[in-house]
């Protein structure tokens, strides 16, 4: 693996210790709480979650990528990282077709959907990838992410846990986040309005903006260290006009 690899050092966080219901622990909150509003999302904008081209942007391991396949959607999964994508490839099933970026910006494929979960608040040209992912829709396709929301980096970050070092105390704001211990990567929030600010200059509307809380069943089976009065997760679906 290439030591420069972050993200493939953590492929273990979130592919270990799986519970009887075989979601891993690392990855419970994005399959639990995100998840559901993703799919929401591509129902409100196609009446259905089956049947799509869909690409997810940023799959890590695979398991979305797995998932989607499951709906019966022909599904491509592209990530940066060596480390997850080979990861991904021991997890996915044969059909879903996995890419490094170059590969996806080099081809002419257009999708349905574009999925990015936890990922572009890892991405400092967010504009420039926004702009080539809404060239890769399909007219009326849809994009929908899931990202910090702000509010729940900043309680952490006020107590100096999990990210620190932001360049600005309103936002956008560039910072630091420590996803285990001894690894940092560059961290980006940005609210609700400047994606859509972004993304309405891409020629796209905004058809759902969601924050979906922390739930105590969730709680209940994945304790967390950390303050659970703001939501994790900010997610928002646009589509193409």
């Amino acid at each position: 693996m290439d030591k420069a690899d972050a993200w493939g050092e953590l492929v273990g966080l979130f592919t270990g210790g799986a519970t009887e219901d075989g979601i891993p622990k690392g990855a419970a909150d994005n399959i639990l709480l995100g998840w559901p509003p993703i799919l929401h999302t591509m129902q409100i904008a196609f009446g259905r979650t089956d049947n799509l081209d869909v690409l997810d942007f940023g799959c890590g391991a695979g398991d979305f990528c797995r998932h989607l396949h499951s709906l019966g959607n022909r599904v491509w999964g592209v990530d940066s990282s060596p480390g997850m994508l080979e990861a991904a490839s021991r997890r996915i099933p044969a059909q879903v077709t996995l890419l490094t970026p170059e590969q996806l910006w080099g081809g002419a494929k257009r999708f349905d959907v574009v999925t990015a979960i936890m990922v572009f608040q890892f991405v400092g040209d967010i504009e420039g990838v926004l702009s080539r992912l809404v060239g890769m829709l399909q007219p009326s396709g849809t994009l929908v992410f899931a990202v910090f929301n702000p509010a729940f980096t900043a309680g952490l970050a006020e107590q100096g846990r999990l990210f620190h070092s932001f360049d600005s105390a309103t936002y956008p704001a560039k910072g630091i986040m420590e996803v285990r211990k001894g690894v940092q990567v560059p961290v980006f929030v940005r609210t609700a309005d400047h994606y859509a600010e972004m993304l309405c200059r891409l020629n796209c509307a905004e058809i759902a903006r969601i924050t979906p809380p922390f739930t105590p069943a969730f709680l209940a089976r994945y304790p967390v260290w950390f303050p659970v009065r703001d939501p994790e997760f900010l997610v928002q679906g646009f589509t193409k006009r």
